[in-house]
């Protein structure tokens, strides 16, 4: 949750940095779109894991494929803040929209893309249930990847532990039964 409101402050900022009050006619003035991103860093440009979880769980027809190849950093974004209704709502709003000016936009592909996945996002993501529902998929998916395999019970397997063969026995039996 703490990730989160500090996304919502990044994104609150980067949106309120987009003008100056501080040029030389003293009115506002645009900015360079550039001067507000951060430094690429190499994640920028790979899907993350939670990205990639976050994918599976999109049914096809939704599941952006242009926009990851040539936008991962965007994409891990999405994944980031898909559960939180305002802030995703906010996102898409400053995706499709040109309030800084002068912004190249994106190609119609993936424009059509990120349509398809606005429109799933708004019949699926529509009240606080459909969220909490989300959270609990993704945790479950997250949580399904990080365990880690069953050990061999055999030979190996016992010596690593550090177990006789009676103890591995009565012990891979009591996990059987759970």
């Amino acid at each position: 949750m703490a990730q989160m409101g500090e996304l919502w402050s990044q994104l609150r900022r980067r949106l309120s940095g987009a003008f100056s009050s501080r040029g030389e006619s003293g009115l506002l003035e645009r900015r360079d779109p550039a001067s507000l991103r951060r430094p690429e860093v190499e994640s920028d440009r790979v899907l993350m894991p939670a990205t990639l979880k976050w994918l599976e769980l999109l049914p096809e027809y939704a599941r952006p494929t242009l926009f990851c190849e040539r936008f991962p950093r965007i994409i891990n974004q999405f994944a980031t803040v898909w559960a939180d209704r305002k802030l995703c709502k906010l996102y898409f709003e400053t995706l499709m929209g040109d309030d800084r000016g002068g912004r190249a936009g994106f190609g119609p592909e993936v424009r059509k893309e990120i349509v398809r996945l606005r429109v799933f996002y708004e019949t699926t993501m529509s009240d606080a249930a459909a969220e909490q529902d989300w959270k609990q998929r993704m945790a479950f998916a997250t949580a399904a990847a990080h365990r880690t395999p069953v050990e061999p019970v055999g030979a190996r397997g016992i010596a690593a532990r550090g177990m006789t063969d009676e103890q591995s026995t009565s012990r891979a039996a009591g996990e059987q039964m759970r």
